[in-house]
């Protein structure tokens, strides 16, 4: 009989507060890992020369010299432009991962009870048969 009470009492924490306790920690992940990426930051800073590495323009008349500093601005530009596309999309694709493999993480937990049940009763059914 206290078997039993006991089993129901884990079944019961089983499929409400550790149901609740991993929504918790999988919003945890997913806003971790949301910021440690810093999206909103890369997002903001999208064409902005990488790690701001750009030079001064000439002052006075000189087209040659303002010529080759807009050419080195707009490669700084690309440079971080192509930087942080490669890490916006390396990012994007790891939280996608992770909003997959959260649901699939809920379902075997809501499962893994019946899976330890029916391997005891096959386990029993083996030794005994």
């Amino acid at each position: 009989m206290a078997s039993l009470k006991i089993m129901l009492r884990y079944l019961g924490w089983h499929y409400s507060a550790a149901v609740n306790n991993w929504w918790h920690l999988y919003h945890d992940f997913v806003w971790f890992f949301y910021h440690f990426f810093s999206i909103d930051l890369i997002t903001r800073t999208m064409f902005r020369p990488w790690r701001r590495l750009r030079e001064p323009y000439v002052t006075g008349f000189d087209p040659v010299g303002w010529a080759g500093t807009f050419i080195l601005n707009c490669i700084m530009r690309i440079v971080g432009i192509l930087i942080r596309l490669c890490w916006l999309v390396s990012s994007l694709i790891f939280i996608f991962a992770l909003a997959l493999a959260g649901p699939l993480i809920l379902i075997s937990w809501l499962i893994l009870p019946l899976v330890t049940t029916g391997l005891w009763i096959i386990g029993l059914y083996l030794l005994f048969a």
